[in-house]
C-alpha cells in the first residue's frame, strides 16, 4: 500500500538580532533564512484511514486511461466525417474531467463537441441560462434555420438541434462502416489473389514430385518384372514372358487410375476450405457492429471494456467564453424548455483544478474525493451533488490562497475538515454561489427543510472529531467490502483490447 508523502510546516525560533548578521528590514514578517527550522508534521490515524480509503478508491485507474485513449482515437475520427458531410464548423472535442454541472453515471465518459453555428445572436435569460436568436425568416427566400427553429419560430432550439446533429452522427458513422467494408473486402480479394497463386504453386510443386514418384515406382516395377520373366522364361518358355508383361502393364493402368483420384480429391478440399473462409468473411462484413464500438445513437457509445462515451454537443463562441450545452443542469429550472441553453465552464474549471493540483500535489483533489465518499454514507448528506462539493472546494481554495501562505503543507486530514467546514457555511447561509456565474445559487431548489437536516448533520461532523473518524471507516469498510455496483459490467483489467480501426 502506498504510503503517506509527509508534510512539513516552518516554526520560527526566537533568536537575538544582535547574534545575526542579517540586515534587519522594516518587514518583519519576512521570515529570516537562518530562523527557519523544518518540522515534520505528525501523521495521525484518520489521516491514515483517510489514505487507505483512497487507495480503495483508485482500483480502476489504468482501465479508465485505456477508455479514455480508445474515446479519443474514435471521437477524433468521427469529427473528420462530420466536418466533410456537413456546414457545421466543428471544432476539437473535449473531455470533461472534473466534475460537471449535470448528473453523471459512473463509467461513463463525456466528451463537450463544440461547434461554431454563425448567424443567431446571443442573449441572457436568467443565471446561467441563454438564449440564441435566429434571423428572421424571409418570405421569397428558402429559410436555412427550417430544422432548428423553436416552437416560437424566432430561437434556435436546443431539442432540434440536438436531433439534427444526431442525423449527422448516424450519416458519418454509416459513411465510416461503407468504407470500412469496401477496406475489408479488397483486403479479401488480395488475399484471395495470393491465396490461389500460392495454392496453385503447390500445386504443381505436387504434381511434379507424384510424376517422380510414379517414374520410380515403374522402374523398380519394371525391373523386379524384367527379373521374374527371365526366372520365368526359364522355366516356362517364352509364352510365360509374353503374359507376364501384359500383367505388368495392366498394372500400370491401374495405378495411374489410383493417383489421378488422390489428386481430384485434393482439389476439392481446398475448394471447400475457400468457400468456407468467403462465407465468413461475408458474414462479417454484414454484421451491426463497427470493429469494437457499438453506436446508441444520438449520442453515446459503448467501446471495449464495459465504458460508455456520452457526445454534448455545445455551441462555441470564443477560447475566453464558455461553452452552451443543450444537456440540462442536475437542478433545472426546466429540463425541457425548448430555447433554455445551459453555461457551462467546464474547461476553466479544469484548468483551476489542474493548477491547484500542481501546487499542492494533488492533496486538494484527494480531499474532495474522501468528502463525496463520505456524503455517499451518511443518509442525512446524500442529498449533495459532486458538482456543489467541487465548487466549495474552489471557493475554499480562493480563500486559502488569499488568507494562508502555507496552504500546500497542511494534511490530508486538515484539508478534508477544512473543506468540510467550507460546506457547513454555505448550507448555514442558504446560498452556495456559482464560482463563475453571478447571482447563481446552486441551493436554490433544496427545501428549508433540507437545509436544516443537512446542516445538523455536519455541525457534528466539524465539531465532533469521533463522529468524522467514525464516519471515514464506515466509508473505508463499505468501500473495500461491497463491490461498486455503479462500474461498468463485464470490465476485465485486460489492456490488449482491439484497437478501433475506422
Amino acid at each position: 500500500m502506498n504510503r503517506k508523502k509527509e508534510h512539513s510546516t516552518v516554526r520560527f525560533h526566537d533568536v537575538s538580532c544582535k547574534t545575526s548578521s542579517v540586515q534587519k528590514y522594516s518587514h518583519a514578517y519576512l521570515p529570516r533564512l537562518n530562523r527557519q527550522n523544518t518540522e515534520i508534521s505528525p501523521v495521525t490515524s484518520m489521516d491514515e484511514q483517510m489514505h487507505d480509503l483512497l487507495d480503495a478508491m483508485n482500483d480502476d485507474k489504468i482501465e479508465e486511461d485505456v477508455a479514455k485513449l480508445t474515446a479519443k482515437q474514435i471521437i477524433n475520427r468521427l469529427i473528420l466525417y462530420l466536418r466533410k458531410i456537413s456546414s457545421i464548423d466543428f471544432k476539437s472535442a473535449f473531455q470533461i474531467e472534473n466534475i460537471p454541472q449535470f448528473s453523471r453515471d459512473a463509467g461513463t465518459l463525456y466528451y463537450i463537441l463544440p461547434f461554431k453555428y454563425e448567424g443567431v445572436h446571443m442573449e441572457t435569460l436568467d443565471p446561467g441560462y441563454m438564449t440564441f436568436k435566429l434571423p428572421k425568416q424571409a418570405p421569397d427566400k428558402l429559410d436555412r434555420f427550417q430544422k432548428v427553429r423553436a416552437y416560437d419560430g424566432i430561437h434556435l432550439s436546443p431539442l432540434r438541434l440536438q436531433w439534427y446533429i444526431s442525423e449527422l452522427v448516424q450519416k458519418a458513422v454509416k459513411r465510416i462502416d461503407t468504407e470500412k467494408r469496401g477496406r475489408a473486402k479488397r483486403n479479401y480479394e488480395i488475399t484471395t489473389d495470393k491465396e490461389r497463386l500460392n495454392t496453385r504453386e503447390e500445386k504443381g510443386d505436387i504434381d511434379e514430385e507424384n510424376m517422380n514418384t510414379e517414374v520410380e515406382k515403374a522402374n523398380i516395377y519394371e525391373e523386379n518384372l524384367y527379373e521374374k520373366t527371365r526366372y520365368a522364361s526359364e522355366e516356362k518358355g517364352d509364352l510365360d514372358g509374353e503374359r507376364g508383361k501384359t500383367e505388368a502393364e495392366k498394372g500400370n493402368m491401374d495405378e495411374g487410375n489410383t493417383d489421378e483420384g488422390a489428386t481430384d480429391n485434393t482439389d476439392d478440399k481446398i475448394c471447400s476450405d475457400m468457400m468456407n473462409e468467403m462465407l465468413g468473411v461475408e458474414s462479417c462484413l454484414h454484421t451491426s457492429v463497427v470493429s469494437d464500438t457499438e453506436f446508441q445513437l444520438p449520442l453515446t457509445f459503448k467501446i471495449s471494456g464495459g465504458w460508455k462515451v456520452e457526445l454534448l454537443p455545445a455551441i462555441f463562441t470564443s477560447l475566453k467564453e464558455p461553452v452552451y450545452l443543450m444537456k440540462p443542469y442536475e437542478k433545472d429550472e426546466n429540463n425541457h424548455s425548448d430555447i433554455r441553453w445551459r453555461i457551462c465552464y467546464a474547461k476553466r474549471e479544469s484548468t483551476l483544478l489542474k493548477s491547484i493540483c500542481n501546487t499542492d500535489k494533488d492533496l486538494r483533489l484527494e480531499a474532495m474525493n474522501v468528502v463525496l465518499a463520505c456524503l455517499k454514507c451518511d443518509s442525512r448528506l446524500t442529498l449533495f451533488s459532486d458538482y456543489q462539493i467541487q465548487t466549495c472546494l474552489l471557493h475554499d481554495m480562493d480563500f486559502l490562497m488569499d488568507n494562508s501562505p502555507r496552504w500546500q503543507r497542511q494534511t490530508l486530514q486538515r484539508c478534508v475538515q477544512s473543506l468540510f467546514k467550507r460546506v457547513y457555511d454555505y448550507v448555514t447561509s442558504r446560498n452556495l454561489p456559482h464560482f463563475f456565474i453571478e447571482n447563481f445559487n446552486l441551493f436554490e431548489y433544496w427545501t428549508e427543510n433540507e437545509l436544516k437536516v443537512a446542516q445538523s448533520a455536519l455541525g457534528r461532523l466539524i465539531s465532533n472529531e469521533s463522529a468524522m473518524m467514525n464516519l471515514v471507516q464506515r466509508t473505508l469498510r463499505r468501500t473495500m467490502d461491497m463491490t461498486p455496483v455503479n462500474l461498468p459490467e463485464n470490465r476485465s483489467i485486460s489492456t490488449d483490447w482491439i484497437p478501433f480501426d475506422l
